[in-house]
Protein backbone atom coordinates (compact mmCIF):
# COMPACT_ATOMS: atom_id res chain seq x y z
CA UNK A 1 0.00 0.00 0.00
CA UNK A 2 1.60 3.41 -0.97
CA UNK A 3 -0.29 6.90 -0.40
CA UNK A 4 -3.28 7.93 1.55
CA UNK A 5 -5.59 6.35 -1.52
CA UNK A 6 -4.63 3.01 -0.76
CA UNK A 7 -6.50 2.85 2.37
CA UNK A 8 -9.72 4.48 1.03
CA UNK A 9 -9.91 3.04 -2.39
CA UNK A 10 -8.23 -0.65 -2.08
CA UNK A 11 -7.35 -2.75 -4.58
CA UNK A 12 -8.69 -6.47 -5.03
CA UNK A 13 -6.89 -9.71 -6.90
CA UNK A 14 -8.66 -12.93 -8.05
CA UNK A 15 -6.21 -15.77 -8.81
CA UNK A 16 -6.78 -18.93 -10.38
CA UNK A 17 -4.73 -21.08 -7.79
CA UNK A 18 -3.84 -24.53 -9.17
CA UNK A 19 -0.69 -25.50 -8.73
CA UNK A 20 0.46 -22.18 -10.40
CA UNK A 21 -1.20 -19.30 -8.99
CA UNK A 22 -2.58 -17.08 -12.19
CA UNK A 23 -3.75 -13.66 -12.43
CA UNK A 24 -7.24 -13.54 -13.76
CA UNK A 25 -8.43 -9.38 -12.68
CA UNK A 26 -8.52 -6.79 -10.26
CA UNK A 27 -10.58 -4.32 -8.90
CA UNK A 28 -10.17 -0.89 -7.33
CA UNK A 29 -12.50 0.92 -5.42
CA UNK A 30 -13.55 4.63 -7.07
CA UNK A 31 -13.37 7.57 -6.42
CA UNK A 32 -16.02 10.24 -6.14
CA UNK A 33 -18.60 7.35 -5.82
CA UNK A 34 -21.69 8.03 -3.40
CA UNK A 35 -22.17 3.62 -3.75
CA UNK A 36 -19.37 0.59 -3.55
CA UNK A 37 -18.35 1.49 -7.39
CA UNK A 38 -15.24 -0.88 -8.38
CA UNK A 39 -13.15 -0.64 -11.55
CA UNK A 40 -12.37 -3.91 -13.11
CA UNK A 41 -9.37 -4.25 -15.10
CA UNK A 42 -7.14 -7.57 -16.60
CA UNK A 43 -3.73 -5.68 -15.93
CA UNK A 44 -3.01 -5.41 -12.07
CA UNK A 45 -0.96 -2.47 -12.74
CA UNK A 46 -3.23 -1.12 -15.44
CA UNK A 47 -6.01 0.49 -13.26
CA UNK A 48 -7.53 3.13 -15.83
CA UNK A 49 -11.07 3.61 -17.44
CA UNK A 50 -9.30 4.45 -20.46
CA UNK A 51 -7.09 1.75 -20.36
CA UNK A 52 -7.18 -1.28 -22.94
CA UNK A 53 -7.31 -3.45 -20.08
CA UNK A 54 -10.18 -2.34 -18.41
CA UNK A 55 -13.34 -4.86 -18.71
CA UNK A 56 -15.95 -3.47 -16.68
CA UNK A 57 -17.47 -2.23 -13.32
CA UNK A 58 -19.30 -3.41 -10.17
CA UNK A 59 -21.47 -1.28 -8.18
CA UNK A 60 -23.99 -1.10 -5.68
CA UNK A 61 -26.97 0.32 -4.92
CA UNK A 62 -26.83 2.57 -1.14
CA UNK A 63 -27.56 0.16 1.28
CA UNK A 64 -24.78 -2.54 -0.64
CA UNK A 65 -27.12 -4.99 -0.77
CA UNK A 66 -27.42 -4.84 -4.60
CA UNK A 67 -25.17 -5.15 -7.40
CA UNK A 68 -24.47 -4.99 -10.78
CA UNK A 69 -21.39 -5.65 -12.79
CA UNK A 70 -21.49 -4.21 -16.31
CA UNK A 71 -18.88 -4.56 -19.32
CA UNK A 72 -16.78 -1.56 -20.59
CA UNK A 73 -19.55 0.02 -22.72
CA UNK A 74 -20.80 3.53 -22.24
CA UNK A 75 -23.65 5.03 -19.85
CA UNK A 76 -27.10 4.37 -21.45
CA UNK A 77 -27.47 8.36 -21.36
CA UNK A 78 -24.70 8.58 -24.23
CA UNK A 79 -25.19 5.46 -25.73
CA UNK A 80 -25.70 6.01 -29.80
CA UNK A 81 -29.22 5.96 -31.74
CA UNK A 82 -28.67 1.52 -32.34
CA UNK A 83 -27.98 1.14 -28.86
CA UNK A 84 -24.83 -0.79 -29.92
CA UNK A 85 -22.03 1.25 -27.35
CA UNK A 86 -24.43 0.86 -24.68
CA UNK A 87 -23.24 -0.96 -21.43
CA UNK A 88 -24.36 -4.51 -21.18
CA UNK A 89 -25.46 -6.15 -17.52
CA UNK A 90 -23.03 -9.14 -17.37
CA UNK A 91 -24.64 -10.47 -13.64
CA UNK A 92 -26.47 -9.02 -10.71
CA UNK A 93 -26.06 -10.09 -6.99
CA UNK A 94 -28.57 -9.79 -4.72
CA UNK A 95 -27.82 -9.83 -0.71
CA UNK A 96 -30.77 -10.23 1.85
CA UNK A 97 -30.20 -7.80 4.59
CA UNK A 98 -29.58 -9.39 8.02
CA UNK A 99 -32.37 -9.26 10.71
CA UNK A 100 -31.65 -7.06 13.53
CA UNK A 101 -27.98 -6.20 12.41
CA UNK A 102 -26.92 -9.76 12.72
CA UNK A 103 -23.18 -10.08 11.07
CA UNK A 104 -22.06 -13.01 10.11
CA UNK A 105 -23.24 -14.35 6.02
CA UNK A 106 -26.72 -13.53 4.18
CA UNK A 107 -28.23 -15.07 1.91
CA UNK A 108 -26.95 -14.06 -1.26
CA UNK A 109 -28.45 -14.61 -5.27
CA UNK A 110 -26.17 -14.54 -8.31
CA UNK A 111 -28.19 -13.99 -11.42
CA UNK A 112 -26.79 -14.08 -14.83
CA UNK A 113 -27.85 -13.66 -18.24
CA UNK A 114 -29.14 -16.72 -20.56
CA UNK A 115 -27.72 -18.21 -23.34
CA UNK A 116 -29.24 -18.75 -26.96
CA UNK A 117 -29.05 -21.57 -29.41
CA UNK A 118 -25.44 -20.51 -30.42
CA UNK A 119 -24.66 -20.61 -26.92
CA UNK A 120 -23.92 -16.79 -26.69
CA UNK A 121 -24.87 -14.36 -24.08
CA UNK A 122 -28.18 -13.17 -24.27
CA UNK A 123 -27.13 -9.35 -24.42
CA UNK A 124 -28.86 -7.03 -21.73
CA UNK A 125 -28.85 -3.91 -22.05
CA UNK A 126 -30.50 -0.98 -19.58
CA UNK A 127 -32.20 1.56 -20.98
CA UNK A 128 -31.64 4.39 -18.06
CA UNK A 129 -29.07 4.39 -15.16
Amino acid sequence: KKGMDRGLYPTYYLHLDNEKKVFLLAGRKRKKSKTSNYLISIDPTDMSRDGENFIGKLRSNLMGTKFTVFDNGVNPDRANSEWTNARQELAAIIYETNVLGFKGPRKMTVLIPGMNEESERVPIRPRND
